[in-house]
């Protein structure tokens, strides 16, 4: 059609025809089980556009869908659906109701714990069925859980995610539709390290005390120790840094930060020097060096009045806040051979020199080591050591017509007494029974000990 407007030719064009009114298969029905539908038009080229809701679908809305192929129902619907093709008018709404007898139940969403948000560090996740007998499957790159795909997993247990990602988890079970999908988003924020500690002065020389200052990352907290050991936040010798600290005399200063969200910082150490600072004498150990027949009562005594005397019988460098080290507060009996070692301590001095005894108690197994020198000793070797309770003693060199094998705790003790046949050069120790702690092991063709530590 041609017409004029104001010496304006314009052309309309009309449409061509009718788009056909769409099928849908099958027609209003009854069923039991979920179904699916398909839809077609006889008109070429023409796109469907349905509803579930029972409104008249209406393209870009939100209840309304593109057909683009068969869809399955599993609860009582009306489906409405519209067909439509450039240049042609409309097609007539189709429509059809869908009624279930036996309605399906859905199961419950499953549960992601923890829930969405942003963390620190890795998250262990988590997921609770609520439906008792479901089976969970489970995405963590944030695709939708498709059963049979390789990024689709079955839930089994517990699982980390050690960095920012969607997990999507949904549940089923036989004779029910699957559950809605459950989604859980992560944020994992990497945590940067807090600053080394600056302690001030540096390492170095003094000729008068000094004020200890030590700085970090704002806001962080600071733990330090003037005594050489390292900082143990909860130790009688680490302490919270709040101020400047003054030193009367020669100091190892040991110090690390920390900060909520933030990787612990590194161990810090200044080593300072004070000269004509007071120097503690060296603790007298009695008795010294010497062998005796029967058990003995050690003695430890210092010079210096005021001091705290620490040691161990173990052959350690006594270390405040280890197991191994006693404070000294009463003579004390050993009663197998010891290696005793001992220091002085007092507050605004340096620690003193150390105190060494080596007493040997003959009619007893030695505390010695793995450490101790004798080619004898490398005919022995227990593996794994340290252990969790079972390992493997293995040996060669050592007469092949049979082997005795003793256990021994630390106090000389005889806990367990093997005796292997001949032909073997191993054994599957077990002390799975004993408690946590270094033991020795020795055989009736070798002298010397060997270490285990249980752990």
């Amino acid at each position: 059609i041609f017409f004029s407007v104001n010496k304006v030719n314009i052309q309309l064009q009309l449409p061509s025809g009718i788009v056909a009114t769409p099928v849908i298969t099958p027609g209003t029905t009854t069923f039991n089980t979920a179904i699916n539908v398909v839809m077609s038009c006889a008109t070429q080229g023409a796109l469907i556009y349905y509803s579930t809701n029972g409104n008249t679908p209406v393209p870009n809305t939100s209840f309304t869908k593109k057909y683009t192929g068969p869809f399955a129902l599993f609860s009582s619907t009306t489906v409405r659906a519209i067909a439509y093709r450039q240049s042609f008018q409309t097609s007539s709404v189709s429509v059809v109701y869908y009624s279930l007898n036996n309605p399906i139940t859905q199961v419950a969403t499953p549960v992601i714990a923890p829930g969405s948000g942003t963390f620190a560090v890795a998250q262990t996740i988590t997921i609770t069925p609520a439906t008792q007998g479901s089976v969970i499957y489970y995405t963590a790159n944030g695709n939708i859980p498709v059963i049979g795909t390789n990024y689709t997993m079955q839930y089994t247990g517990s699982f980390i995610v050690p960095g920012t990602t969607t997990v999507r988890a949904m549940a089923v079970k036989e004779g029910m539709l699957a559950s809605a999908i459950a989604v859980a988003n992560y944020t994992i924020v990497t945590p940067t390290q807090v600053l080394a500690p600056v302690i001030s002065p540096a390492t170095g020389t003094y000729s008068a005390p000094v004020s200890l200052v030590i700085t970090s990352t704002p806001g962080a907290s600071i733990f330090y120790t003037t005594n050489g050991n390292e900082p143990v936040v909860g130790t009688t010798f680490t302490k919270l840094y709040t101020g400047p600290v003054p030193l009367l005399s020669s100091s190892t200063i040991r110090a690390f930060a920390t900060k909520p969200n933030m990787v612990r910082s590194v161990v810090t150490v200044s080593y300072i020097t004070i000269n004509n600072s007071p120097i503690l004498a060296t603790p007298v150990i009695s008795p010294g060096n010497s062998t005796f027949s029967s058990p003995q009562i050690v003695t430890i005594t210092c010079a210096t009045p005021g001091v705290k005397i620490y040691y161990t019988t173990t052959g350690n460098t006594p270390v405040l806040g280890t197991g191994f080290t006693k404070e000294y507060v009463a003579p004390f009996q050993i009663n197998t051979t010891s290696s005793i070692k001992a220091i002085a301590m007092k507050t605004g001095s340096a620690n003193s020199a150390m105190a060494s005894s080596f007493i040997t108690i003959t009619g007893a197994p030695a505390r010695l080591s793995t450490e101790d020198s004798g080619d004898q000793l490398k005919k022995l070797e227990v593996h794994p050591n340290p252990t969790s309770g079972k390992a493997l003693i293995k040996w060669s060199g050592l007469d092949m017509d049979g082997v005795i094998l003793k256990v021994f705790n630390t106090l000389g003790a005889e806990i367990q007494t093997i005796l292997v046949a001949a032909g073997t050069n191993e054994y599957n120790l077990d002390i799975t029974n004993v408690k946590p702690g270094i033991y020795f092991i020795k055989t009736d063709q070798n002298p010397k000990l060997v270490r285990v530590i249980k752990q």
